[in-house]
């Protein structure tokens, strides 16, 4: 991809991709003094930068089960779309990036990963619990029965 496209996939101006790139942050390829980008260079810029919250995370090209929503949205996610990508607030974004509780980006604005939300997400899951089958026991109710009244409902029933 071209300058242009590189930095509108990365979300910043193209000076500031031109610096990273002559500073050899990126990796690009110079065809007859043309600047070109790999989107998989790129995405591995992006991961190198990525900032892990308290979450082990196994493997990074591993895809999510959740595939329903990452169609949706592009791979590196502004703060708003992070909020609207997990569901969340946005202020609670803000305020689990700040105390390094969600993976994000360390620059400025934040930025996020898509594949890193995913997989921070499934760190999280809760599994159920198994269940042991229940017994079917059927709930037998007792009437008590006041021989007084009983014997009343006879007489006016007769």
């Amino acid at each position: 991809m071209t300058q242009t496209e590189a930095a509108a996939f990365l979300r910043c101006d193209e000076e500031v991709l031109d610096r990273r790139r002559v500073a050899g942050d990126i990796v690009y390829v110079d065809d007859d003094g043309q600047i070109l980008f790999l989107r998989e260079d790129l995405l591995d810029y992006m991961r190198s930068k990525r900032k892990i919250a308290d979450v082990q995370v196994t493997e990074v090209g591993q895809r999510p089960a959740r595939l329903d929503r990452q169609d949706e949205y592009p791979d590196i996610l502004t703060e708003p779309e992070a909020a609207k990508f997990l569901r969340l607030g946005s202020s609670t974004v803000r305020s689990m990036r700040r105390g390094d509780l969600i993976p994000h980006l360390p620059e400025k604005p934040a930025r996020y990963l898509k594949s890193s939300l995913l997989e921070w997400e499934q760190s999280r899951e809760i599994q159920p619990k198994p269940q042991e089958p229940k017994a079917a026991t059927r709930k037998r109710r007792t009437y008590h029965i006041d021989e007084g009244k009983a014997a009343l409902a006879a007489i006016i029933l007769d």
